[in-house]
């Protein structure tokens, strides 16, 4: 990977940093309280008549495997491997910035994240600054000035559930960090990298749109 110098410290590097580590500890909590995994548990019901325990028994079976094995479970998941990638590249973004350097572009930030083993479970994508999971293909995308980050997670199909963008900002005259995911399973519309929110939604965006699993 090719890390592109950038001179000595300055305090705007510094200042950079740690905006960037402090976003990821903030983003972590929010993914973390939408997207948490729980623990399903299958209440028996004393009844009369076994027959009817049985089939009681088998629906409660049924609801938690369509939780558990649904379009909603694989969304939160693809949710959590987005946001896990956002922070891995904020991280190492940060580390670069406070030793004067930065990645030269999304694809060696890429290339960089997976040669010193920061995103397990992820491989080489074949476009450049994507790498891909079981679930899809997830495209980085970095901005150096001012710093920015977002990862756009496309599904394999349609039961992966809709398209995600992760969002790590860089310019404060927005407060648009988060997650936002697509409308449609069909038509969708991928926003250039960094757009404004109002450009992310009329794209048919919808930010924070996640419902919590329970």
């Amino acid at each position: 990977m090719r890390i592109k110098s950038i001179g000595q410290k300055t305090p705007g590097l510094i200042v950079c940093a740690g905006i960037l580590l402090v976003i990821a500890v903030w983003l972590a909590g929010q993914i973390a309280g939408r997207t948490g995994v729980t623990d399903p548990r299958v209440r028996m019901v004393s009844v009369t008549t076994a027959e009817v325990a049985r089939s009681k028994q088998q629906q409660r079976y049924q609801a938690v495997q369509r939780v558990m094995e649904g379009e909603v479970a694989t969304t939160a998941e693809r949710v959590q491997e987005a946001t896990g990638l956002a922070l891995a590249a904020s991280l190492l973004v940060a580390s670069e910035l406070g030793q004067g350097r930065a990645p030269a572009s999304a694809d060696h930030l890429a290339a960089a994240l997976l040669q010193r083993g920061m995103l397990p479970g992820f491989s080489s994508g074949q476009q450049p600054g994507a790498v891909v999971t079981s679930h899809g293909t997830f495209v980085i995308r970095y901005r150096r000035a001012p710093i920015g980050i977002e990862v756009v997670s496309l599904g394999n199909n349609r039961e992966a559930g809709p398209a995600i963008l992760i969002r790590m900002p860089g310019d404060e005259r927005e407060n648009d960090s988060g997650i936002w995911l697509t409308q449609s399973l069909d038509e969708i519309a991928i926003p250039r990298p960094f757009a404004s929110s109002a450009e992310v939604i009329a794209a048919g965006w919808t930010p924070d749109a996640l419902p919590p699993i329970q």
